[in-house]
């Protein structure tokens, strides 16, 4: 096989991982959850004393409501608890939450020096009196109805997460698959994130949950041997998969570019990558401009997805730690 064939097949071989990537995938998924279900038996009736679990930090525009939606999701106040860890806020952050202690006595706030989110959920965990642990940010809002199903655990299925490094939200999922227990994800459980949002900040947030992922899943590597199956396959082609597309698309181009030379119909590629490279900042000029058009839209999407997942990868490796971020005070 000379040069110009291995090109083509490195060429052909990186399309189709991003086309199993973001297509191929998502439909076998699709597909497995038709003809592979396990049931859930579940009573409603059944209530357990839940405590919810807040790590904050500068959330003053944000966390009365957080907290009131939680007592307004019509689970039963006298079995709901409150914890919340101040993470070294400089706003009031914990004046908003001892005004708030008065009407709803069960919110507990322990204060601590700024240190990350990780740190501060480790502390708070074995102060909780339940066994059943509900984890959210200050920017979500809880719809009645699912606040005991929106991100649980049993207390006693929780380890500590081992460093800044690992994503906080991710870690405890690997963790139960790693102790052969389920892990159940339910699409008709909707909350709200209220936070505003910026393409300069979903950056930054898939920055750090690019690289928190791939240190959770690094600490949790042998999940990914053969002996785990479905669970390797599904990390391989869910998470893997799409941390790789950025070099997918490199590759892609350099590979075009050089059978281009000899080929014109390898233009098509080029010209093609060189479109949506183009659409994407015309779609962040449309940004700054109010001005919504799907197909640039989707492109700076694209773009600053797998900007995003390059930086985070570099970020892992250069082992950055992901779990203490700066917030703007408003």
């Amino acid at each position: 096989m000379n040069s110009y064939e291995i090109l083509i097949v490195l060429l052909y071989l990186c399309i189709f991982e991003l086309v199993y990537a973001f297509l191929l995938y998502p439909i076998l998924l699709w597909l497995f959850s038709k003809f592979f279900k396990k049931p859930i038996t579940e009573n409603s009736n059944n209530k357990h004393a839940i405590t919810v679990i807040i790590s904050a930090y500068n959330e003053q525009s944000y966390i009365r409501d957080a907290i009131i939606s939680v007592y307004e999701s019509g689970y039963p106040k006298k079995l709901i608890n409150i914890l919340i860890g101040n993470d070294g806020s400089t706003d009031n952050t914990s004046k908003i939450i001892k005004e708030l202690q008065i009407s709803y006595p069960n919110i507990i706030l322990k204060e601590y020096p700024r240190s990350g989110k990780n740190k501060i959920l480790n502390n708070l965990i074995p102060l909780t009196t339940t066994d059943i642990l509900v984890f959210m940010d200050s920017d979500i809002r809880i719809i009645p109805g699912t606040i005991d199903r929106f991100y649980c655990i049993k207390k006693n299925l929780y380890n500590p997460l081992p460093n800044n490094l690992v994503c906080d939200d991710y870690f405890p999922i690997l963790n139960c698959i790693y102790q052969n227990k389920r892990v159940i994800f339910d699409p008709e459980n909707i909350v709200i994130e209220v936070r505003e949002n910026s393409y300069k900040n979903e950056i930054k947030r898939r920055i750090r949950l690019s690289a928190g992922s791939l240190a959770t899943i690094w600490y949790f590597k042998r999940l990914l041997l053969p002996d785990y199956k479905w669970i390797a396959f599904f990390t391989l082609s869910h998470k893997l998969a799409r941390y790789a597309s950025p070099f997918m698309l490199i590759l892609i181009f350099i590979c075009s570019l050089l059978l281009s030379f000899n080929s014109n119909f390898y233009n098509i590629f080029v010209y093609g990558q060189l479109i949506i490279y183009f659409s994407s900042i015309i779609g962040w000029v449309f940004d700054k401009a109010n001005i919504s058009f799907l197909p640039f839209r989707v492109s700076l999407l694209f773009m600053t997805m797998n900007i995003s997942f390059l930086i985070g990868i570099f970020w892992f490796i250069a082992g950055g730690q992901n779990a203490q971020w700066e917030r703007d005070i408003k």
